[in-house]
């Protein structure tokens, strides 16, 4: 899928939201509020990053195929697709 910037957007908003509203709770110090929200930026930053589909595709004629000289070519483009992890 494509990374979309006001995805990541939304989510970050959700989880400094989440964190702070739970620190204001827990009425914790501010070391432990910085470190909530931080952990939750990094939570929604992966979980984001590893949305994206990576695609390569070998352009015709740049993969050699077995034959004689006159074969040797990509008739179809060879895609690959892979996810983050």
């Amino acid at each position: 899928m494509a990374l979309v910037k006001n995805t990541l957007k939304s989510d970050l908003k959700d989880a400094i939201l989440s964190a702070a509203g739970n620190n204001a709770q827990d009425n914790v110090s501010l070391d432990d509020a910085i470190d909530r929200i931080a952990d939750a930026i990094a939570g929604a930053v992966d979980s984001y990053v590893k949305t994206a589909e990576v695609t390569v595709t070998a352009p015709i004629g740049a993969i050699a195929v077995a034959g004689s000289p006159s074969a040797q070519s990509n008739p179809a483009p060879v895609v690959i697709k892979g996810s983050l992890s």
